[in-house]
């Protein structure tokens, strides 16, 4: 369960990297044609947060126009047939039908380049399905296209395929998919009731199985972004990193040929920047950080000066503490018992005194004798008893005081840099100065104002004694709690990239060096504190600020994959260049990675698209940036005769994917 926490932390770390590497995207992508996405029953909407939240980061607010439903019945029947994803409530279809015909509507129609069609994205997940399931789901575009009767439709079905041992099902739905494709039950023979199918399984081509199905992580670029990245590159407006627009047309006449291929099918590769083990090395280095500074305070031991200033003593044995309470002690002196010496009865003896006003005049003992003992006797039972009510005050007594000031004074580490008994004789010299003084010499203000204080200084004494006895134990569990948190997080990052260990771990150094750490460290080893409060410290001050740490005016947090890479590998002193591992790296074994198995051979891929983050300028790319050659490196590779090669320009500088497009012909689906 422990480990569990240490998880988390590097989980929020990694998805405060992820939204830093995107700071400052550049403008929006532009959108083609109006569009809808509909999730083919209640399992298929799980993929509903992925594909909204890629095309908010590249559509911006039109991602918030576009209609997202749920269909929950195929036949479209029943009063709750729908759910609108944008609202998250339940639909009929006359709501239905409203919100899909006015995204053409003449108010939107300058967020589009086209409004004449609406580009219908359909998305069936088909695992637990049997053949008559999927051929009802993939029949349920009839009931669409007679509600939206009059509007345009330009539609691609995306299949989820589950190969997952012991319940794989992908075999006997493809065929179905033939068997429709080949009859004439669902529209004509070889044809489809769609525009396009493309198909994308949890097992590629290499046998290996993928992250399709994974819980989705918000910081982490997986197989399921596969359905945003097919969404945009088919529905977005393209710029001069595609000069060639007979490329994009490729592109849409292959996803949308149905007429041609009975199915298309994609390989997805990805390489984006490594948030989760930059997040999982900052941590390491930070807790080993905090290691040693727990080590060099608990090693040097407190001296007098600081022992007497942290329990609020000054060096002349003053309690200082005092001073907070001067707003109580002058009520008690000047207004709750202002002129007692009115009625104290003064002895025969007290001649030539004639009235008690003129006790002022005297010390505090002659006062006291003359008075037969009476005045030590009031103050001992009014001026005295009053400080006690106030020291014990719950809300604001010299308990709860004193442990603010300790705690908020000495760390678990110093406090355990002296022995148990050596505080006690610490603590026993700071306090004798303020009990050892007799006021008896003072006049009589001036001794009760005292006598005052040292009431204070008393309780503050004993209060002190227990805090510190209770604080020592504590700071010992503390010791212990952090111990096992920095097991713990050795633990968890056991398996670390020397080069990333080696670049960040400097970047560390620096921000300790530039005192970083100092409100960490207080926190995080608060005499009273435990594991919750060092991890809370750690995420909120600790990491939180060094991603904000800047070297030479530079976040080397906050800079794209790309430029992150660059500097790495500069600081590494590697030979190869940037461009040159990215590049390789997208296009490697690639066609391995089809998401469709068939014991059939593909052919050459007819399409490859890329989607990543281009820099430009006043005359177009910037070919001097990392991501410029980036592109120039992919750009320049040979392609096969009739392939054709794209680039979506997208905001998002934290990764770069490739996507290449296969034509499946009915023999793949088949087997």
């Amino acid at each position: 369960m422990k480990k569990d926490d240490i998880s988390k932390l590097i989980s929020d770390a990694a998805a405060t990297l992820h939204s830093k590497g995107n700071d400052g995207m550049k403008k929006y992508v532009g959108v083609e044609y109006p569009a809808c996405v509909l999730y083919y029953g209640e399992s298929t909407s799980s993929f509903h947060n992925g594909i909204l939240e890629a095309l908010q980061s590249e559509w911006g607010i039109v991602a918030s126009i576009i209609p997202f439903y749920t269909i929950l019945n195929p036949d479209l029947s029943g009063r709750h047939a729908l759910k609108d994803m944008q609202t998250s409530s339940d639909a009929d279809v006359k709501a239905f039908q409203r919100t899909v015909m006015n995204v053409q509507g003449a108010k939107n129609s300058n967020f589009f380049n086209d409004s004449t069609v609406l580009y219908t994205f359909c998305v069936v997940d088909t695992r637990g399905m049997g053949p008559e399931d999927f051929h009802d789901w993939y029949a349920c575009i009839e009931s669409i296209q007679d509600l939206l009767d009059g509007v345009t439709l330009k539609t691609l079905l995306i299949v989820l395929l589950n190969n997952s041992v012991g319940d794989a099902n992908a075999s006997s739905i493809t065929q179905k998919l033939a068997e429709i494709y080949e009859g004439e039950e669902l529209g004509p023979a070889n044809g489809h009731l769609y525009e396009g199918v493309l198909l994308y399984g949890n097992q590629s081509w290499n046998k290996q199985f993928n992250g399709l199905f994974d819980e989705q992580v918000a910081w982490e670029h997986g197989d399921w972004n596969v359905l945003a990245d097919v969404i945009m590159l088919t529905n977005s407006q393209y710029d001069a990193t595609t000069p060639n627009f007979n490329a994009v047309s490729s592109l849409r006449r292959l996803l949308f040929s149905t007429r041609v291929h009975p199915a298309v099918t994609v390989a997805l590769k990805q390489v984006e920047k490594p948030c989760g083990d930059i997040a999982t090395v900052s941590l390491l280095h930070v807790v080993r950080q905090l290691d040693a500074s727990f080590t060099a305070m608990k090693g040097v031991p407190l001296n007098e000066l600081s022992v007497l200033q942290a329990l609020g003593c000054n060096e002349n044995g003053y309690f200082q503490f005092t001073d907070y309470l001067n707003e109580q002690i002058d009520e008690i002196e000047k207004n709750t018992f202002r002129g007692f010496e009115d009625g104290l009865p003064l002895s025969i003896e007290s001649a030539p005194l004639t009235n008690t006003p003129d006790m002022g005049k005297l010390s505090y003992g002659e006062a006291d004798d003359k008075t037969s003992g009476c005045l030590s006797a009031f103050v001992e039972n009014n001026h005295l008893r009053q400080i006690d009510r106030v020291l014990s005050d719950g809300s604001n007594g010299i308990d709860k005081l004193m442990r603010e000031r300790v705690t908020s004074t000495l760390t678990a580490p110093q406090l355990l840099s002296l022995s148990k008994s050596a505080w006690e004789q610490y603590i026993e010299k700071a306090f004798v100065g303020a009990r050892a003084y007799d006021p008896k010499r003072l006049k009589v203000h001036d001794a009760i104002d005292r006598k005052l204080r040292q009431r204070v200084a008393e309780r503050a004494h004993r209060c002190v004694l227990e805090i510190i006895s209770e604080l020592y134990d504590k700071a010992g569990q503390v010791e212990r709690e952090f111990n096992a948190l920095k097991s713990d997080v050795s633990l968890a990052t056991s398996k670390v990239d020397p080069n990333l260990d080696n670049f960040y771990g400097k970047i560390v150094n620096s921000f300790c060096i530039s005192g970083g750490l100092q409100e960490v460290q207080q926190l995080v080893f608060t005499s009273d504190g435990d594991r919750k409060t060092m991890i809370e410290a750690i995420r909120t001050k600790g990491l939180k600020n060094l991603f904000s740490y800047a070297i030479d005016r530079q976040n080397i947090f906050s800079l794209g994959f790309m430029d992150e890479l660059t500097l790495r590998m500069a600081d590494g002193k590697a030979q190869a260049a940037a461009q040159t591992v990215i590049g390789a790296d997208l296009v490697k074994n690639i066609s391995g990675q089809v998401a469709y198995r068939s014991i059939f051979p593909l052919s050459s891929q007819q399409v490859e698209a890329y989607l990543l983050h281009v820099d430009t300028n006043a005359v177009g790319i910037d070919r001097a940036s990392s991501s410029g050659k980036l592109y120039s490196y992919l750009n320049k590779r040979a392609i096969p005769n009739g392939t054709s090669r794209v680039f979506l320009n997208i905001g998002r500088r934290d990764s770069a994917s490739s996507l290449w497009f296969y034509a499946l012909d009915t023999q793949h689906l088949r087997g």
